[in-house]
Formats: structure tokens, C-alpha cells, sequence
């Protein structure tokens, strides 16, 4: 069983929270705050104590943010230098990466197959948090939350040293949209070099109308040398 997270979902729980809220005339403040290598090394000292290859902290250069549209909109711009937090699970790698103090996603990759993803988002004070369960197999699969459906396809192209991979991922139910993943994952450590995350989901909500949930992330990684 695999489970995946997706910010469709997010979306979803997100827009319904903001929904109410509005319903009862409440005035809606929006910030965001980068987080630091040096906190996300904090972290992975506090997880994994006696670290073997390939655990660390990996520095990435970063492009791109996530925004919605509702309630007059909010865009939050990632940071030039995020950091992924790499820990071994059970059938492989587990990352964390936290661009900002309350957005964060961590996908364990088991080779080159997501086997899990945990995402969290936060807009005007509100912060939701999902996961979606999948079954299927690498190549094609199916999520399902309670009121959404993915569908999942993977295409894996291999090179010399490296293989790319590229997820498409299907949203529909009360949120309906598309996610795509692409990673360039070396043959050895299996850290990522090379990340490509684009979201674009929608939700109907009541008061607050059609929530529009948009996020481009590029993530490029400086060395593969980890910081412990």
C-alpha cells in the first residue's frame, strides 16, 4: 500500500476552512517565513543521531512558490536555498523538504518509486495537512481520499547514471486538477538531483467561490556532499 499526498487535497481542506471563516466576517492576514538550512539541520540531528550514507541534510537552489486566488489571493515565493532532509525508510530514502516554516512535503522514494508523501500547507492562519492512499503498481496507480480519486502514471527513462522520472497525476472529485512530478535520481544514492514539482488544483466553495491552488517548484541540488 502506498500513500501519497497531493495539494489538491490541501486545497480541498483548506478552502473549506477559509469558507467558514468568512461566513463569520473575519478579517484574513497572510505571511510566510523561510526556512533555514540550519533548522532543517537541527531537525535531522534530532531524528537521526548515528547517520550512515546517504543520510544528511542536502542543499538545493530553488525557484518558484505556490499562491491561491481566493479572499483577494496570497503568493508565498520560496527561497533561493532550501535544504531536503534525507533519512533511510524502510524500503529506501525518506525527504523532507520545508521551504517554508508551515509548508512542508516528505516523499519516500523506494528506488525509483514513490512510495509515500506527506503535505502541508498554510493560508491566512490555516493550515491543513494530507494524505492519500494508493495501490497499484509504478508505472500506473490509483489514490483515493474521501472525497477525491488520482490517478497516477509514471514514465522512467533511464540514462548512463541517472534515471528520470516523470509522475502525472490526476485529480477528481470536489477537487479536480493535475500534479505532475519529475525527478532526476543518480544510480548509488538515490538523492535527487534534480526536482520538478507543478500543481494546478481547483475547488468549489461556498462564500468564498472557485479556489484556485497553483505551485511551481524547482529544485536543483548544489552537492552531493550532505551537512551533518
Amino acid at each position: 500500500m502506498k500513500r501519497l499526498a497531493l495539494g489538491g487535497a490541501a486545497l480541498a481542506l483548506l478552502a473549506g476552512g477559509l469558507a467558514a471563516a468568512a461566513a463569520h466576517g473575519l478579517i484574513f492576514h497572510d505571511s510566510s517565513r523561510p526556512e533555514s538550512v540550519t533548522a532543517a539541520l537541527k531537525v535531522f540531528r534530532s531524528i537521526d543521531p548515528h547517520p550512515s550514507d546517504p543520510d544528511g541534510v542536502y542543499v538545493y537552489d530553488t525557484t518558484g512558490g505556490e499562491s491561491i486566488d481566493v479572499l483577494g489571493g496570497a503568493r508565498h515565493r520560496y527561497p533561493a536555498t532550501t535544504a531536503i532532509v534525507v533519512t533511510r525508510a524502510s524500503c529506501g530514502l525518506r525527504l523532507l523538504w520545508q521551504p517554508l516554516a508551515l509548508r512542508s512535503t516528505t516523499w519516500t522514494l523506494c528506488g525509483e518509486s514513490l512510495a509515500g508523501s506527506d503535505e502541508v500547507h498554510s493560508f491566512f492562519g490555516h493550515s491543513d495537512r494530507t494524505t492519500y492512499s494508493c495501490s497499484g503498481s509504478a508505472e500506473t496507480f490509483t489514490c483515493r481520499s474521501a472525497h477525491n480519486r488520482v490517478a497516477g502514471v509514471a514514465t522512467l527513462t533511464p540514462g548512463s547514471t541517472q534515471v528520470r522520472v516523470r509522475m502525472t497525476l490526476r485529480i477528481s472529485g470536489q477537487a479536480h486538477g493535475t500534479q505532475t512530478l519529475t525527478w532526476l535520481i543518480p544510480t548509488g544514492t538515490g538523492v535527487p538531483q534534480r526536482i520538478v514539482v507543478s500543481s494546478r488544483t481547483s475547488r468549489r466553495e461556498p462564500i468564498v467561490g472557485t479556489a484556485n491552488y497553483r505551485e511551481s517548484a524547482v529544485l536543483q541540488l548544489e552537492s552531493a556532499k550532505p551537512l551533518r
